[in-house]
């Protein structure tokens, strides 16, 4: 017949729970004003209701299109599709045409975000666009 057990140390504290701080008392710091004025114009800017413009209306900056369908693609040095990029499709996928939400990086450069953006901008209704980004 076999056994094992474990051996567990003795602890030994340095202080006694009872003479650690019981209260922390904290101030709030002051909400800077800019910030809030940032968060309260997006929070507008989701809560606005969306609506569906005349099939002649062409996208512009400011607007948001709703992509039934997005699918995302690499290409080769041809320009030929290859693998498709999962993290770059989806379906009813909201796109807000804005110079905001896709600056510049910090190398000065702008990325597939602003492409995608710069590719549906005069976009309509129902009409199918092939962007490269």
């Amino acid at each position: 017949m076999a056994s094992q057990s474990d051996v567990w140390p003795e602890l030994s504290w340095k202080r006694s729970i009872l003479d650690l701080p019981q209260l922390t008392v904290t101030q709030k710091k002051p909400n800077d004003p800019k910030r809030v004025s940032a968060v309260l114009k997006k929070l507008q800017e989701a809560d606005l209701e969306q609506m569906a413009q005349h099939e002649d209306y062409a996208a512009a900056m400011g607007d948001v299109i709703i992509a039934r369908s997005l699918a995302g693609f690499s290409v080769d040095e041809n320009g030929l599709k290859e693998e498709p990029l999962d993290f770059a499709s989806g379906g009813n996928v909201s796109i807000i045409l804005s110079e905001e939400e896709n600056e510049k990086s910090e190398e000065g450069r702008r990325g597939a975000l602003h492409a995608l953006v710069q590719g549906l901008v005069g976009a309509k209704a129902g009409e199918f666009k092939v962007v490269h980004a």
